[in-house]
């Protein structure tokens, strides 16, 4: 089906995205889960290094001898070295997991687009299938490959460090949870703008993609009717329009930052 307003095919809601992530994950698990670990392991690797250096200082401090800052700070050089490698191979089993998923998705977008009526993919354009087939596969294929690892693994960063916090000093961490409040409403202001934002953009990008094809596929009717300077207005137009959505949505992504910040 396409959506009635627009002709374009329908966008699916957050419930069916959430469904078809756990699809794609579920299809390679061995894959996504080596990605996770080796991300996580990589963060305990980069954690140790400052609770090491916190060591050493507290040694110092204590009048310890020179043999166990020497130790201690090998430590640091080992745990520094494999951050590095853990982080480069989580990355490299992430691609290789990032472009099996988006052979998938490019497989099942063409299943799917054959399967409809000539009818309904006539409407549609050229252009909203030419930007699901691209940009919108990568997006899926970025989220799943580096967003959702990345995301998780500072999710447990977060709150390894809140307990440490805590266990330290349980005032301490009360303070800290009390200063994540604002983000934690930020990030809310910011979502219930983000999908809103996205769709916009993908629209005005899909209709940049519909004129461009249609200008090249009836380049000789054009040159023929002499419609080059409607075709170059509508092209400019679109372009603007894409620029705007683009610029604005962006523009949400560093007010988010701000607020973090």
């Amino acid at each position: 089906m396409t959506d009635v307003a627009s002709g374009r095919l329908p966008i699916a809601g957050p419930a069916d995205v959430r469904r078809a992530a756990v699809r794609l994950v579920r299809a390679d698990g061995r894959a996504f889960t080596a990605v996770l670990v080796l991300n996580v392991l990589a963060a305990g690797a980069g954690l140790a290094g400052p609770w090491l250096l916190g060591r050493i200082v507290d040694h110092v401090r204590a009048g310890g001898g020179v043999g166990a800052v020497d130790r201690m700070a090998l430590a640091i050089l080992v745990c520094a070295l494999a951050q590095l490698l853990l982080a480069r191979w989580a990355r490299y089993v992430g691609h290789r997991f990032g472009e099996r998923t988006l052979a998938r998705v490019r497989e099942e977008f063409v299943d799917r687009t054959l399967a409809l009526p000539a009818s309904v993919v006539e409407r549609a354009g050229t252009g909203d299938l030419t930007t699901r087939g691209t940009a919108d596969v990568a997006t899926v294929g970025t989220t799943l490959r580096d967003v959702g690892p990345e995301l998780l693994v500072c999710v447990a960063q977060a709150l390894f460090v809140l307990v440490a916090v805590f266990v330290l000093d349980p005032l301490l961490g009360a303070v800290g949870v009390l200063a994540l409040t604002p983000i934690w409403w930020a990030l809310r202001w910011y979502l219930r703008r983000a999908r809103d934002g996205y769709l916009a953009e993908g629209a005005a990008t899909s209709e940049v993609a519909e004129i461009l094809a249609a200008t090249a596929s009836g380049a000789r009717t054009v040159e023929v009717f002499r419609l080059a300077g409607r075709r170059v207005a509508a092209s400019r137009d679109a372009l603007e329009t894409a620029c705007n959505h683009y610029l604005r949505f962006r523009s949400l992504d560093h007010l988010l930052r701000l607020q973090w910040l």
